[in-house]
């Protein structure tokens, strides 16, 4: 899913690519940070418009590698029980990998209307002047977000909503006053709609690299931060599963958390 660019290079690379794979979407906006939420939406749109028989939309950014096999079985077990999953003997799971009592939400997800992703709840806006800090693309006015706290949403470098949750967003969202950020964006359009988000263990977003086979334990669904060689060789990696890796995954991710919020 891509914008313009005024780079004929690139714009020359893309069609080269889209030639050969036919995996490009590019549509008529300027393609950049400030204008994600409407990529976003148009992904959904176009999603729900060519892909009515998919039962759900994976939306995630190109530095996150996803462990298909087992978001693929995170998937096919949700459909099984058509209902909130919980994965069963989280003791017995922990106690086979070898976890501490302090990691056992590694082996747990749950999903509440086939909503899969990292919430993020109780955050504020950021209003300080971060012109000299990493956090300054996210810097809001009171004039653009005027609430003291976002909804409860979604981090936006991936996550999964049911077919039917998409068409609706894509439904509210022209009467949802546009927000640039698009993650808490889709927050508000979900809660115009009145859904309830719940976290899900193992979309994790990660301040620096782990180890190669810690991105392929069953219980880790999507790894922030890869670029494109190190999602090679993840990708290539023999791993046997075992739970020092989630145990890894799981201490990054939540010193990303306490460090955001």
């Amino acid at each position: 899913m891509l914008g313009l660019t005024n780079n004929a290079t690139a714009q020359n690379d893309l069609k080269d690519e889209s030639d050969v794979y036919h995996d490009i979407v590019q549509y008529e906006f300027v393609d950049s940070y400030k204008n994600l939420t409407i990529k976003t939406i148009l992904g959904f749109q176009h999603a729900v418009k060519y892909c009515p028989k998919a039962k759900f939309i994976l939306k995630v950014d190109s530095d996150v590698y996803v462990n298909v096999p087992a978001i693929s079985h995170l998937l096919h077990n949700y459909e099984e029980n058509k209902t909130e999953l919980h994965i069963p003997n989280v003791k017995e799971a922990a106690t086979k990998q070898q976890m501490p009592t302090n990691v056992l939400e590694i082996v747990k997800t749950q999903a509440k209307n086939g909503i899969f992703g990292l919430l993020l709840n109780d955050s504020a806006p950021f209003r300080m002047d971060a012109s000299h800090n990493i956090f300054q693309k996210w810097v809001v006015s009171k004039s653009e977000y005027p609430r003291d706290k976002y909804p409860d949403y979604l981090d936006g470098h991936g996550y999964v909503l049911p077919i039917n949750v998409a068409r609706e967003l894509v439904q509210v969202s022209p009467s949802v006053p546009f927000f640039r950020l698009e993650d808490v964006y889709v927050g508000l359009c979900m809660e115009s709609l009145g859904y309830t988000i719940e976290h899900t263990s193992g979309f994790l977003r990660l301040p620096t690299p782990v180890t190669t086979c810690s991105h392929k334990n069953t219980h880790v669904y999507l790894v922030h931060g890869v670029n494109a060689s190190r999602m090679r060789t993840v990708w290539e990696a023999k791993c046997h599963d075992h739970g020092l890796a989630a145990i890894e995954l799981a201490n990054w991710n939540n010193r990303w958390i306490k460090m955001t919020t």
